[in-house]
C-alpha cells in the first residue's frame, strides 16, 4: 500500500506542492502489532459468595468486550485465590477461555495470589504485553507485603512484558472505606496501573469493561502520530516564514 501510494505521488509530483512523507509508528524494536496478555487475579473468598456471579458475569463481559475490539489473538490467564491460590488456567487464546470459574472460598491472601500470578508470566515466552488485573473485596491477611511483590513483577517484566497492573476494589464494605481500600490503590501505583472502585454488582462490569476497552498501545500510536504531524507542522511553519 506504501508503495502505491509512493508511486501515485511521484506520477503527479509536478502538478502539487504537497510532500510525501513516511510516517513509521513502532520503534525498531516493537512490534507492528502487540499482542496482549491478560491476567486476572480474582478473589474467590467466602465474603464473595453471594456475588460471585456477577463477578463471573463481569469477567464474560470483559472477554466480549475484547472479542468486540479484535482481540482474538490475545492471551488470557485466571489465577483464582483464597487463604489458598491455584492457576484456573493460562494463556489461553479468546476463543478458548472457559466462561465459567468454580469459587475457591475460604480467606483472603494477596501474596500467594501474587506468587502465582508471576508463575503464569514467567512461563510466558512471547512478547506480550502483560495487564494484571487484581481483585479483591477483602483485606489481605498474609502479613507480607503485595505492593513490595507488585514493584518487583513491574521491574522484571517491566521490558519484556510491557507489565502493568490494574486493582479492583470491591463492595461498599471494602472499597467504600479508604483504609481498606489503600493497599489496593498502592498496588496498582506500583504496577503502573490504575486503581478502580467498584461499590456494587453493576459497578463491577463497568469497571472490567472499561479495562477492556481501554487500549493503551492504539493511545500510544494516536500520540506518536500527533507528535511527529506538529513537528512537521512547526518545520514548515518556519520555512514559510524565514
Amino acid at each position: 500500500m506504501q508503495r502505491a501510494f509512493a508511486d501515485y505521488y511521484h506520477k503527479k509530483k509536478n502538478e502539487t506542492d504537497k510532500k510525501f512523507s513516511v510516517f513509521y509508528p513502532f520503534e525498531d524494536n516493537e512490534q507492528g502489532t502487540q499482542l496482549s496478555h491478560f491476567v486476572f487475579v480474582l478473589d474467590g473468598s467466602s465474603s464473595m459468595n453471594n456475588h460471585w456471579n456477577a463477578l463471573e458475569q463481569a469477567y464474560v463481559g470483559f472477554l466480549q468486550r475484547r472479542k468486540k475490539d479484535q482481540g482474538d489473538e490475545d492471551l488470557f490467564s485466571v489465577v483464582q485465590f483464597s487463604d489458598r491460590a491455584e492457576i484456573v488456567y493460562e494463556r489461553k487464546y479468546l476463543r478458548d477461555t472457559p466462561l465459567t470459574i468454580e469459587q475457591l472460598r475460604g480467606g483472603t491472601n494477596y501474596y500467594i495470589a501474587l506468587e502465582e500470578a508471576k508463575k503464569v508470566i514467567e512461563a510466558d515466552s512471547t512478547k506480550s504485553s502483560v495487564v494484571m488485573i487484581f481483585m479483591s473485596d477483602g483485606q489481605d491477611l498474609s502479613r507480607t507485603d503485595p505492593k513490595a511483590f507488585v514493584g518487583q513483577l513491574r521491574m522484571t517484566y517491566g521490558t519484556r512484558h510491557n507489565f502493568i497492573c490494574h486493582t479492583v476494589a470491591f463492595g461498599d464494605e471494602f472499597a467504600g472505606k479508604d483504609k481498606n481500600a489503600g493497599l489496593l490503590k498502592d498496588m496498582a501505583v506500583a504496577g503502573g496501573g490504575e486503581a478502580y472502585t467498584a461499590l456494587t454488582d453493576d459497578d463491577l462490569k463497568i469497571v472490567f469493561s472499561t479495562i477492556a476497552a481501554n487500549n493503551t498501545a492504539a493511545d500510544a500510536l494516536v500520540k506518536r502520530l500527533s507528535d511527529a504531524l506538529a513537528e512537521e507542522i512547526s518545520t514548515k511553519i518556519m520555512i514559510d516564514f524565514l
